[in-house]
């Protein structure tokens, strides 16, 4: 239940999903990936031509996709793990963090 959002929250917590093993997000979370915390600034700004919402979306489908200096392509694939409505909950979680 509850918002997008709330979902996405939810799942980015949820050890069987594990994205904050590899992400920090206010000091929460592991440092094997990028810092999460101000990620839809950060994104916005990343390529382009692409969204905000476009980048995240494609990062959480397709890791390779957009590589973020210095970090090593670990991430999983979320698309195979994850529904399309669960993975935009990822991203209406993750546009909030500005």
């Amino acid at each position: 239940g509850g918002t997008a959002e709330e979902r996405g929250r939810a799942l980015f917590s949820d050890p069987k999903v594990g994205c904050f093993l590899c992400h920090t997000i206010g000091g929460f979370g592991g440092t094997r990936g990028p810092n999460l915390t101000h990620v839809a600034s950060v994104a916005a700004q990343r390529r382009p031509g692409v969204s905000a919402e476009d980048y995240l979306k494609e990062s959480i489908q397709d890791p390779a996709a957009f590589v973020v200096p210095p970090f090593d392509n670990i991430m999983p694939l979320f698309a195979q793990r994850l529904s399309s409505e669960e993975i935009g909950d990822l991203v209406s979680y993750l546009k909030g963090l500005k």
